[in-house]
């Protein structure tokens, strides 16, 4: 299997350049914050620390759930402690940077994400290259283009963020089911899962593909027996009572508080008030799981491979997945990386709602840039939400216009695409 398919002419060439030259800049750009400096301190990189401190204390055998992760007193000036609300199948993907020191921890989290951001941009375009029967080669170059000069990969390749490793999921159940590969998607659900809101949703559209839904199995299996770990060097048992317990006190945390959160919750809360944001976030993802199955149900991902299917219907489903995932689930801004997948759809194929999407796409893209130009020199995270929100609303509106009309174009004259399994 070929990497790329390139059989490149004239005017395609020189529009590769010119996209590669821009994907090298980003590279560079990127670069700085990749590649750590060996004298880091843990309190600069706060949202790794969590996974490294975490990590630590599993392989130490204490409880990351306790409520001590990140405690006061120990040199730096903090005001809070921080607690751990990542499930405990964490542990086998977290121990290894544990038992490092900081620094080379850091460093070497930084090059593997970066490694994940290339081979999940990869993975999106090659598959929708196949489907849409067009170079792969443009896609790639582009998406690396795009997603580099973004916002959310820049604080995700400084802070050590877990965004990419949602991309990285996205893209494998993008992959998965577009070239109808049962392990990529089994794949999917278990990256995915490490983020559980958007793992859940995850793991119910598959629920609703006759034909995949025996992934769900396996997958499950493997997060169970990565959660039994644990066992190895602490407790099992006070993992899961802790982890449960800490899901409960997530709202009372100030940084997951609507107004630093994006998506339906903040905009509520910005309109309303709301008293009790996560009992409305819940009636929502409730809701969003309700929708997630019927997509996928009706969706022509169900047809059999020998069948054929319809590929812009395919790829209008997991973009309105995509968007309605970030949408209801209350998320922060540098959670949003994986919107660089809908980029690359939206200019793999020619959808009715594009121009809507894009303009979504637009005020999540540098949110930072968008703010200075206002005046505002360092926009803070309750500030960016303000544009990141409406421009995700934006992009489900124009996700959910390019399904209706592709379901429209869905007729027995409509073009049927077969999906290579090479």
């Amino acid at each position: 299997m070929t990497l790329f398919k390139a059989n490149l002419q004239g005017s395609e060439r020189i529009k590769v350049l010119a996209l590669t030259v821009i994907a090298c800049l980003g590279i560079l750009y990127l670069a700085p914050k990749v590649l750590s400096n060996l004298h880091v301190r843990p309190e600069d990189y706060f949202d790794f620390e969590l996974f490294w401190r975490a990590g630590r204390s599993w392989a130490s055998g204490q409880n990351p759930y306790d409520g001590t992760l990140v405690p006061n007193g120990d040199g730096s000036a903090r005001t809070e402690v921080s607690t751990w609300f990542y499930p405990p199948y964490w542990y086998p993907l977290i121990v290894p940077f544990g038992l490092m020191q900081f620094p080379i921890a850091l460093t070497i989290w930084k090059v593997l994400n970066f490694v994940l951001l290339i081979l999940s941009t990869h993975l999106v375009a090659r598959s929708l290259a196949d489907v849409t029967e067009k170079q792969s080669l443009p896609l790639f170059i582009g998406g690396i283009a795009f997603v580099s000069f973004m916002y959310s990969t820049a604080v995700t390749a400084w802070d050590g963020q877990s965004s990419i490793l949602v991309y990285f999921g996205y893209s494998a159940l993008i992959f998965g089911l577009l070239k109808h590969r049962p392990a990529m998607v089994v794949l999917a659900l278990v990256c995915l899962a490490l983020k559980p809101q958007i793992g859940l949703l995850a793991f119910v559209a598959v629920v609703a593909l006759r034909q995949y839904r025996w992934t769900v199995i396996p997958a499950g299996m493997i997060c169970i027996l990565a959660s039994t770990t644990v066992a190895i060097t602490a407790d099992l048992s006070g993992a899961i009572k802790g982890f449960l317990v800490n899901l409960t006190r997530h709202s009372e945390h100030s940084a997951n508080t609507p107004a630093h959160l994006t998506g339906a919750v903040h905009i509520l809360d910005s309109l309303f008030t709301l008293p009790n944001a996560s009992i409305v976030a819940f009636v929502i993802l409730s809701a969003g799981i309700v929708l997630t199955f019927v997509l996928f149900y009706r969706s022509p991902l169900n047809t059999p491979p020998d069948n054929g299917v319809n590929a812009r219907r395919s790829i209008t489903t997991l973009m309105l997945f995509i968007a309605l995932s970030l949408f209801i689930v209350p998320l922060h801004y540098y959670d949003l990386l994986s919107l660089v997948a809908v980029f690359l759809m939206i200019i793999a194929t020619p959808l009715d709602g594009r121009w809507i999407t894009g303009v979504g796409m637009l005020l999540c893209y540098r949110p930072d840039f968008i703010w200075r130009a206002f005046g505002i020199a360092h926009p803070e995270e309750i500030i960016l939400s303000h544009l990141i929100s409406p421009g995700l609303l934006l992009i489900l509106l124009g996700s959910t216009w390019d399904l209706w009309a592709s379901r429209k174009l869905a007729t027995p004259d409509s073009k049927i695409v077969n999906f290579p399994i090479s």
